[in-house]
């Protein structure tokens, strides 16, 4: 059978690289494979070094030239979008970092119960997740190309306005790394949550026999209790992306807001590639924040449809004599401990990973950007009139 871990092929690869470090090193001795174990951790170290210094750079007020000498605002968009970047990056390499004995045993847990679903039902999922390990290896690709891409038509247009040296080309390759680390988490994360659920779609609760169906209770029992280990362990995460895919698509749109408002037309059209890339860049970070939506409603769907089922599988009976009693029995203290509670993906009791938090996340995006434009557009109402009362009239 396809494991879950099999299945995200590469993207879990990246994790046991980035944050699990669960490589194996057969036929060493302990001093080399202590050795090894640290060479593994220093790439990881590196990039929060460099982070940091970031960080500490934008604290302390440090001088960046960023381009926009014109603008205030679009100066101070750009460091807040570099600050929380990296603030993002540092908080989930710590994160995963501290609770990863815990990741460890999830996964174990994972692929505990997968098997006890083969044993149960005979389901095998090997057919359908050989297609989706393709898909997984072409996002653990697709994720880092396009941010190079994106950078690199960036970096030209940043070349046109100050000069560009290799410790620029290195501090663009620094960002490129830690924003795709910070994408390929994310979807590892949906991916295992998708892959987890698909299990739950074996339940086929009404059609099976009464003793399955007991059986099928002490499934699901475990099922929930994964999926809050999962909830535990990864809704932080989620909301990390949120923040930080939010606060880069905002600056984006205005970046381009900046580009339609003040260049003309006629040096438009060498910005075209430019231009294309802004547009991919905003509707990714938007599609990365419906996925995580999308993935939170999609549990709930599924936990529902299983509690309905259930309970189209009970009947409400006096007498207690046959098997099928002890079966309803079962279904009904199986609903009474279990249909009240709030089964989704949540961070605390008021923040729910479904799609209601992306139109509440859309609606702050849409405020920041009109926010913004009007900053930008205050800017350009004051330099216009220092510029009206600095002209002199000839007598």
């Amino acid at each position: 059978m396809s494991t879950i871990p099999d299945t995200l092929g590469w993207l879990f690869s990246f994790q046991k690289l980035f944050s699990l470090f669960n490589l194996k090193f057969k036929n060493q001795n302990p001093f080399k494979k202590a050795f090894l174990l640290v060479l593994n951790r220093i790439p990881l170290f590196v990039f929060n070094i460099q982070a940091s210094f970031d960080v500490y750079a934008t604290l302390s007020f440090a001088v960046f030239n960023m381009g926009f000498d014109n603008s205030r605002t679009a100066f101070v968009t750009s460091i807040l979008n570099i600050f929380f970047s990296k603030i993002s990056f540092i908080f989930l390499t710590i994160y995963l970092a501290i609770h990863r004995k815990n990741h460890l045993k999830l996964i174990q847990a994972g692929l505990g119960f997968e098997s006890k679903v083969s044993l149960v039902f005979g389901k095998d999922f090997s057919t359908k997740r050989k297609h989706l390990r393709k898909w997984f290896n072409f996002q653990s690709i697709f994720i880092p190309v396009y941010k190079s891409i994106c950078s690199y038509m960036l970096l030209n247009v940043v070349n046109d306005v100050m000069p560009v040296d290799w410790l620029t080309i290195l501090w663009y390759g620094f960002v490129i790394c830690q924003q795709s680390t910070l994408d390929l988490t994310a979807y590892y994360i949906m991916g295992y949550i998708n892959l987890f659920m698909h299990s739950l779609e074996s339940f086929d609760v009404i059609n099976l026999s009464g003793e399955l169906q007991i059986k099928t209770l002490d499934v699901i029992e475990d099922f929930i209790r994964h999926i809050r280990q999962i909830n535990s362990l990864f809704a932080i995460c989620f909301m990390d992306e949120l923040g930080y895919k939010m606060l880069e698509a905002c600056s984006i749109f205005f970046y381009l807001f900046i580009i339609f408002s003040d260049l003309p037309i006629h040096i438009m059209q060498y910005l075209k590639l430019f231009l294309i890339c802004c547009f991919l860049w905003i509707f990714g970070a938007i599609y990365t924040i419906f996925r995580i939506a999308h993935t939170g409603e999609k549990y709930q769907d599924n936990m529902n449809n299983l509690f309905r089922n259930l309970t189209l599988c009970y009947k409400e009976s006096d007498q207690r004599k046959g098997s099928r009693d002890c079966v309803d029995m079962n279904i009904k203290y199986f609903l009474l401990r279990h249909l009240h509670e709030p089964n989704r993906i949540s961070l605390g009791r008021d923040i729910h990973v479904n799609l209601n938090m992306l139109y509440v996340v859309i609606t702050v995006l849409v405020s920041n950007i009109m926010i913004l434009i009007q900053f930008k557009l205050f800017e350009d109402f004051q330099r216009m009139e220092a510029t009206t009362f600095n002209v002199k009239v000839p007598t």
